[in-house]
């Protein structure tokens, strides 16, 4: 919010200025609003917003939320009498990042397959790129970290053991419901990770009604595919059978009649946008066919809407 006022300012301190935010961008652009209202003594003459319902209602559930974060866990990993001392691990440097991360690149050969197969019910298994914080008590660089695995390994120890301290980052959760960011993933932790799981906890810092309203026109749209979102359970696809089943996020559920919402926001949460505008009669939802979360930004409606109600508006002024 902060960058996006000081980058706003000087077109804001005209006094003529539309606001129009996109998903997490609608959260943005009310606070946008609120301190321009506050320092410049200015608001906007419109406001769209794009993708989102409404302000009040969240994106996750708390079950969502928990599963966003890193959970750290130690197992015990006792080599003695194990024909295969092989791990599969990977050494990465994070770009922008001072530390670079160890972690395990398979879980399908060595010692970290015997030790899921023998410890399962113990309900912590060891999982592709969970980051190794401390191997032995050892922290430092993943280099360090390495070196001290490999002399266990290599070591004629009567009974060698590793003791690790890991940390599993929200990777499923991310690729679950972010299937173009399952890509970037692919080859172990970057950057993106963060900047999704940042996003998203943004995305759940919702507002009260009343926090703020504005005066002008306030226009929420919203793609088809987004809002048209109701499938019969039978005709699920397997990915959002787990994602119903993981339950993480708020509307995508069982919503009766034998259907479940797969979309971002229903419809209804659209139209809730209407308690934070004090300009009732100009309030609009748009629906814009044949388009997405992503590509509604190109549908000809959702330009027509936007470039349309700012025409009228210079029309307005002019005449």
């Amino acid at each position: 919010m902060d960058d996006a006022f000081e980058a706003l300012r000087v077109p804001m301190e005209t006094g003529n200025f539309a606001l129009l935010g996109h998903s997490i961008g609608c959260l943005v652009i009310i606070e946008v609003a609120k301190r321009a209202e506050a320092e410049l003594n200015v608001k906007p003459v419109a406001v769209f917003m794009v993708e989102r319902g409404a302000a009040q209602w969240p994106l996750f559930t708390d079950t969502g939320l928990k599963a966003l974060q890193d959970r750290d866990f130690d197992i015990d990993l006792d080599l003695a009498g194990a024909e295969d001392r092989s791990l599969d691990l990977k050494e990465k440097e994070l770009e922008g990042s001072v530390d670079d991360v160890l972690f395990f690149s398979s879980v399908t050969e060595g010692l970290t397959k015997e030790w899921n197969d023998r410890h399962s019910d113990e309900g912590e298994c060891i999982s592709k790129f969970d980051e190794i914080i401390s191997v032995n008590g050892v922290e430092g660089s993943a280099g360090q970290k390495h070196a001290e695995i490999k002399r266990v390994l290599e070591g004629s120890e009567n009974n060698p053991r590793l003791q690790l301290h890991l940390r599993r980052r929200a990777y499923d959760m991310v690729c679950l419901h972010q299937p173009g960011v399952a890509g970037m993933l692919q080859n172990g932790p970057t950057r993106a990770l963060d900047r999704w799981v940042n996003v998203w906890y943004i995305e759940n810092k919702t507002r009260e009604v009343g926090d703020y309203a504005f005066t002008c026109p306030l226009i929420a749209l919203s793609a088809q595919a987004s809002v048209d979102a109701s499938v019969p359970i039978k005709e699920l696809h397997p990915i959002h059978k787990r994602i119903v089943k993981w339950g993480c996020k708020v509307y995508n559920k069982e919503i009766g009649d034998g259907k479940v919402f797969t979309g971002h926001f229903p419809s209804s949460t659209f139209e809730d946008w209407v308690a934070w505008t004090e300009n009732k009669k100009a309030f609009r939802v748009i629906e814009c066919p044949d388009c997405d979360h992503m590509t509604i930004k190109s549908n000809k409606r959702f330009k027509d809407t936007v470039y349309g109600t700012l025409s009228d508006l210079v029309k307005l002024w002019s005449s």
